[in-house]
């Protein structure tokens, strides 16, 4: 039979704070996910939410940026930042591979909305900036659990 722990209920607001990270509010995901490992937490289910927590919050920004800038206010307001001009002047000149670097903290919390505002195709997306997370989440657990931090 399938029972929780108290230390299930940890992975909740992991998984929330995720998602608020993905949709253009900064939020410090990755110290909260080494220390919940550092803690003891499962790894795998770790690596599992963040990626999937990172997934549906992009979604979230993807759909703003390919129709929300008619229906809401504040992602217009968002579109004339500095940091959302450059995103999507490097989106413009380098295409949708800049996807890859969406762990990236200052062109990340851009990428997707830029993605979905210059019509990407969903599949490349989801796959480049999917693999880009993974790539970055596995090399930092790599390197943490390898100097024995984690």
């Amino acid at each position: 039979m399938f029972t929780l722990s108290p230390q299930d209920f940890g992975y909740l607001p992991l998984t929330l704070l995720v998602l608020v990270n993905q949709l253009l509010i900064p939020a410090p995901t990755d110290l909260v996910m080494f220390g919940m490992i550092k803690l003891g937490f499962n790894l795998w289910i770790i690596l599992i939410i963040a990626l999937a927590g990172m997934l549906l919050g992009a979604t979230s920004s993807f759909v703003l940026g390919k129709y929300g800038l008619q229906l809401f206010p504040f992602v217009r307001r968002e579109e004339h930042t500095r940091g959302f001009k450059h995103v999507k002047k490097l989106y413009q000149k380098h295409g949708q591979w800049l996807l890859l670097f969406s762990p990236l903290p200052v062109i990340g919390r851009y990428l997707p909305t830029v993605a979905g505002l210059l019509d990407t195709p969903v599949l490349n997306f989801y796959v480049l900036f999917f693999f880009g997370k993974l790539v970055y989440y596995l090399v930092i657990i790599y390197f943490l659990k390898s100097t024995a931090i984690l």
